[in-house]
């Protein structure tokens, strides 16, 4: 399945990786009392 669907499975991938780079790096940028409560907004607007 993921076979017939790689161009999108790599996109999902690749989406996924970057986020998951800047937010470690917006962790050492932002204070904790910052960041954790815009994360689930971000979560929120793009679902």
């Amino acid at each position: 399945m993921l076979v017939a669907n790689l161009r999108f499975t790599m996109v999902m991938v690749a989406g996924s990786v970057t986020g998951a780079v800047l937010g470690g790096l917006l962790l050492g940028v932002f204070l904790d009392a910052v960041l954790i409560p815009v994360l689930p907004l971000i979560l929120l607007v793009s679902a």
